[in-house]
């Protein structure tokens, strides 16, 4: 279940980076972080903490919940 959520997460990290129109460069530099480490985060390769969904949550325009939602089919 935990490894499921991890996974959604990433794929809506990158969904809304993607809708932002922002590398993962960008977001880094945006952020205070590697490329990297925004790369492993969005393949699920890197736990993201709640403080950090808030961090991405206030640069996408979005809440901490919209990361943990599954996507609609």
């Amino acid at each position: 279940m935990s490894e499921n959520i991890v996974m959604i997460t990433a794929y809506n990290l990158q969904q809304r980076r993607q809708k932002a129109d922002l590398t993962q460069k960008e977001v880094a530099r945006l952020l205070g972080l590697k490329a990297e480490t925004i790369c492993r985060m969005e393949k699920g390769h890197n736990p993201v903490s709640l403080r950090r969904l808030q961090q991405f949550a206030d640069l996408y325009g979005c809440t901490v919940i919209d990361f943990l939602q599954p996507p609609q089919a």
